[in-house]
């Protein structure tokens, strides 16, 4: 059965990695404009039969008011 055999597959429980990241703020009418970019990298494996790491990219835009 391939979801039993799945369900048997053991997991890392951790992972560590590092996250880098920028953002600037510009002033606009009564608050500020905000945009922020992140990049996370694993370093830990996934699984040990599976030599693929946890990475994202994440991209916020927000406004702030004063």
């Amino acid at each position: 059965n391939v979801e039993a055999s799945m369900l048997a597959v053991e997991w890392n429980g951790t992972d560590f990695g590092l996250v880098l990241g920028a953002g600037v703020g510009v002033k606009l009418g009564t608050g500020n404009v905000l945009v922020e970019a992140r990049y996370n990298m694993g370093f830990s494996e996934v699984r040990e039969d599976y030599k693929n790491k946890n990475t994202s990219f994440s991209l916020m835009v927000g406004y702030g008011f004063n």
